[in-house]
């Protein structure tokens, strides 16, 4: 898929007599690899996203079920957190706030 800009270009190059300078002829070359190496870019560019809209959609259409199993050990409930009281913010060595 190339776009038509780069159409009339290519023509255009194409269209350039065979006595061109060996520096013109080289510049073409050279121009065409680029616009080969974009283009090809481009369709790597296009293909990932088509596959990542495909992912999305199918994504959307999935559908998950979460389970959440929440058993509370009343012994956990009175473990120490590691803060210790009457500290600003539970961390040693700063002035008491009570």
């Amino acid at each position: 898929m190339v776009s038509a800009r780069r159409s009339e270009a290519n023509a255009t190059l194409h269209t350039t007599p065979t006595s061109a300078s060996p520096d013109v002829l080289k510049f073409e070359r050279k121009l065409r690899r680029k616009e080969q190496r974009e283009d090809e870019s481009i369709r790597r560019l296009n293909q990932q996203m088509r596959d990542m809209i495909r992912e999305a959609q199918q994504a959307l259409g999935s559908k998950v079920e979460v389970d959440i199993d929440v058993d509370i050990d009343e012994d956990e409930l009175d473990e120490d957190e590691g803060y210790e009281e009457g500290t600003a913010l539970g961390v040693k060595g700063l002035k008491d706030w009570s």
